[in-house]
């Protein structure tokens, strides 16, 4: 191979490594978002029974209760493209800036699309867990009594993430409860699997 070629070659390939492998880590550099501080679990206070059936439905659509799948739809990095999660299995898929959807990124095998490995999730959904304005995706694993939040950002394709205890709770959602402008998280079957009360657990987010 001439000098040329090899010049050529070492060129291209430099131009591949950087396109590639510097979007993964820059990431690395950003600073993180912030994170919300979950307080431990308490009954829910006095609220009329519509509030409450209303909060238990909202639980159920998380939740895999009746064995259907359950899916959520957001647009996690405001790109204008709406990515979702779902399962079982548990699935998120995450747009490419730029690319027409989320499903035309999982068919390339391009970054942002992920298959989580956790056997007992229970609940899933896409919400602004911590405030910032961007959607977040979360998944609650109670076998691990770990809640995994994925941060959306804007016209990203890479998460930052965090783990929250759950605190013994199991089928979970995200809502403003006390209405202080901050998400709670509400749920139930608090070490029982067949226990009916709702607990929450109130949350307020540190920069």
């Amino acid at each position: 191979m001439s000098s040329k070629k090899k010049i050529a070659l070492g060129i291209v390939t430099g131009i591949v490594f950087i396109s590639l492998y510097l979007p993964l880590h820059i990431h690395l550099f950003q600073t993180p978002p912030p994170n919300p501080v979950l307080a431990e679990p308490k009954p829910l206070p006095e609220l009329s029974d519509a509030r409450i059936a209303e909060i238990e439905a909202l639980i159920d659509d998380h939740s895999n209760r009746s064995g259907s799948t359950v899916s959520f739809r957001g647009d996690v990095n405001s790109d204008g493209v709406k990515d979702w999660i779902t399962f079982p299995p548990v699935e998120v898929s995450l747009s490419i800036p730029g690319a027409k959807s989320a499903v035309r990124m999982k068919k390339r095998g391009l970054l942002g699309w992920e298959s989580f490995g956790y056997s007992g999730v229970t609940s899933v959904g896409l919400d602004d867990v911590n405030g910032d304005g961007f959607v977040d995706a979360w998944i609650a694993d109670p076998a691990d009594g770990a809640l995994q939040v994925y941060y959306g950002k804007r016209r990203s394709f890479y998460w930052f993430r965090s783990t929250l205890l759950l605190g013994g709770l199991r089928q979970i959602c995200f809502i403003d409860l006390d209405e202080d402008g901050d998400l709670d998280l509400v749920g139930k079957n608090l070490g029982s699997f067949y226990e009916k009360r709702i607990y929450w657990m109130e949350s307020k987010v540190v920069e």
